[in-house]
C-alpha cells in the first residue's frame, strides 16, 4: 500500500509514534521549538497571532502523533519554555495559555485514537473552556463576562477550521514516516 493511501485513511484509525524511540523524541522536541519559534515569526512579521494560533498548530499535532502523554508534554513545557526565552506569552495570560494548549495536547490525543477528527474538535472545545475556566478562577476577565466568553470561542476560529482539515492528514504522514523508521 503506498504512503499516500496509509495517510488518507489515517485519521480513522490512527497509529501513534513512541516517545521512548530517539527518532520520535528529537521529532517531539521539534514540534516544541515550532511551537516557540512560529509565534516569535508570526510576531515578527506583524500577522495576526491571535487568528492564527501559531503554537497551538504544533501542539495539536503533537497530541495527534503522540498520543495525551506527548500532547499534554508539549503543551504544558512549550508556553513556559517561550516565556522563560521571550517573554511571550505576556504573563497575564500566561496560566490561561498553559492550560489552554495543555489540554489541547492531551485532548487531542487522547479522544484522536479513533478518529482525528473528533479528537482534533473535542481537544479545541475543551482547550477553549479551560482557557475561560483559567480566566474566570483567576479573575483576569475584562468587561462583561458574556462578551468575554463570546471572545474566547470565536477567536481563531479560521485557524480551528484549518487545523481540523489538515492537521490529521499531516499527523499521517509523520506517524507513517516516522514508524517506517
Amino acid at each position: 500500500m503506498s504512503t499516500f493511501s496509509n495517510t488518507v485513511a489515517w485519521p480513522v484509525n490512527p497509529a501513534r509514534v513512541s516517545l521512548k524511540s530517539v527518532s520520535g523524541a528529537i521529532t517531539e522536541l521539534v514540534l516544541i521549538g515550532l511551537a516557540i519559534g512560529l509565534p516569535i515569526i508570526a510576531h515578527a512579521l506583524a500577522w495576526p497571532v491571535f487568528a492564527l494560533l501559531p503554537m497551538h498548530w504544533t501542539i495539536l499535532l503533537a497530541g495527534l502523533v503522540y498520543g495525551w502523554k506527548g500532547g499534554l508534554l508539549a503543551g504544558f513545557s512549550a508556553p513556559l519554555i517561550s516565556f522563560a526565552v521571550t517573554g511571550m506569552p505576556m504573563p497575564f495570560v500566561l496560566p490561561m495559555i498553559v492550560v489552554e494548549v495543555s489540554l489541547y495536547g492531551a485532548v487531542s490525543g487522547l479522544f484522536s485514537r479513533k478518529n482525528a477528527f473528533f479528537g482534533l474538535f473535542a481537544a479545541l472545545i475543551v482547550g477553549r473552556v479551560g482557557f475561560a475556566a483559567t480566566a474566570l478562577l483567576l479573575g483576569r476577565v475584562q468587561g462583561p463576562l458574556m462578551g468575554f466568553i463570546k471572545n474566547s470561542f470565536t477567536a481563531g476560529v479560521p485557524a480551528a477550521f484549518a487545523q481540523l482539515l489538515i492537521l490529521p492528514f499531516i499527523a499521517g504522514m509523520v506517524v507513517s514516516i516516522m514508524n517506517k523508521e
